[in-house]
């Protein structure tokens, strides 16, 4: 395992060391360094996180329940992928959970966030420009993080996490097709705009529309990847 993905998990946290090492393992899911179908192997998760090799067994049955790690017979535990039903599903979830958070964005928004939002906006333009999908990915994570951060809502920031890391392999096969690149300069811009001026009612409606839009350039890739398969 690569020794740049190396966290050590707090180990003076009141919640599980369980649930830690989950929360680890999702978080780099969503950022990419774990590929659908990677083996999550058990020496190298102990090495990884620091902590016993229990704590790190029982992590990836979380993942499982979550329906973010598939436990393949004579494998084990594997980066799950989704199916377009399963994608489809799980975009319309996510088009609604990601409205609300962006309404709860906007209610709770004060200067010092919508400060951070508008430096947010202003790299994913510079991000574009450089046409880099990888700085862009980073950036929209940050973004993510910060609107969960601000909704004030644990059940929606848990709900949500499952749902990034689902989708997460996705993200930049997505961005790159067509115009999607523009596009979310432009979606997001909106959604940024509507929160820091304070219009939940607007920043939910634009943040469902740019869920959408990329729902439908997700399964148009995945019907693609599937004709060919």
């Amino acid at each position: 395992m690569n020794d740049q993905l190396a966290l050590k998990v707090p180990l003076a946290q009141a919640a599980p060391l369980r649930k830690l090492v989950a929360d680890n393992i999702r978080n780099a899911i969503i950022e990419g360094k774990f590929a659908p179908g990677v083996r999550l192997k058990e020496h190298e998760l102990v090495s990884w996180t620091g902590v016993s090799r229990t704590s790190v067994r029982e992590a990836p049955r979380q993942l499982e329940a979550e329906g973010v790690v598939d436990n393949i017979p004579n494998r084990g535990p594997v980066v799950a992928s989704v199916t377009p039903d399963e994608a489809r599903c799980h975009y319309a979830v996510r088009a609604s959970l990601e409205a609300l958070a962006a309404q709860s964005a906007a209610e709770n928004v004060s200067k010092a966030h919508a400060s951070r939002l508008k430096q947010i906006s202003a790299d994913l333009k510079k991000s574009y420009d450089r046409g880099s999908v990888e700085q862009m990915l980073k950036v929209k994570n940050q973004l993510d993080d910060l609107l969960l951060e601000m909704s004030n809502n644990a059940l929606l920031v848990g709900f949500l996490q499952v749902i990034h890391a689902r989708l997460a392999y996705l993200r930049p096969l997505v961005l790159k097709q067509g115009d999607r690149l523009r596009e979310n300069v432009e979606e997001i811009g909106a959604i940024v705009d509507a929160i820091v001026a304070g219009d939940g009612k607007k920043a939910a409606k634009a943040a469902q529309a740019h869920v959408q839009r990329g729902a439908e350039a997700t399964l148009k890739l995945l019907a693609v990847d599937g004709s060919k398969a």
